[in-house]
């Protein structure tokens, strides 16, 4: 497969307070018509959480929904 670089298509605002910068480690999950692709954000203490973001199947450039939140929390007290 060759790599096609698609550029910019994401990235974390602080807008939800965990996700103020970087989307590391991104891995993409086909479920229908979507790209579902988790990836790790940092809060401001530079604590990694996992969240998600869902492109277009067939326009990787589209978001068709951004999770608000971590998918997994890093302790009981979150």
């Amino acid at each position: 497969m060759k790599w096609i670089k698609k550029g910019l298509i994401y990235c974390p605002s602080g807008k939800h307070g965990f996700d103020f910068s970087h989307a590391h480690k991104p891995t993409p999950l086909i479920v229908g018509d979507i790209v579902r692709v988790y990836f790790g954000v940092r809060d401001k203490n530079s604590k990694t959480r996992t969240t998600f973001i869902d492109l277009d199947r067939y326009n990787l450039n589209k978001i068709k929904y951004i999770h608000d939140k971590p998918v997994l929390y890093l302790d009981s007290s979150q």
